[in-house]
């Protein structure tokens, strides 16, 4: 009896952690949604004299800094398009993200 105690116990406290992970910070793809959010709103503010796009994103560590604050290490191709002229340069990036409204955006401090 006390042996299926302990395996209870056990398999309760995985479960537990495994929830608690679970219930954790953003994915990648929450990272990158809210990257190209910013995008998509700076491209609509600035309408036909300029236009952003993101390419071979690649999303490394993420890390909790704070209350819902997470940090991200971001790698990526941007091409400005200005008046027609095209100018693509890489770019790595620290990327900070909140949860607000069960939504992930980024944020700039």
């Amino acid at each position: 009896m006390r042996k299926m105690s302990r395996i209870v116990r056990h398999v309760a406290a995985a479960a537990l952690l495994v929830g608690l992970a679970a219930c954790g910070g953003p994915s990648e793809s929450d990272v990158e949604n809210a990257i190209r959010t910013v995008l998509d709103q700076q491209n609509a503010a600035l309408g036909k004299l300029a236009k952003t796009e993101l390419s071979n994103v690649e999303i490394g560590d993420i890390k909790s800094v704070g209350d819902d604050l997470y940090e991200a290490d971001v790698s990526a191709d941007v091409t400005t398009t200005m008046l027609g002229v095209k100018n693509t340069r890489h770019v790595d990036e620290v990327v900070r993200i909140r949860e607000i409204n069960d939504k992930w955006v980024a944020v700039n401090s």
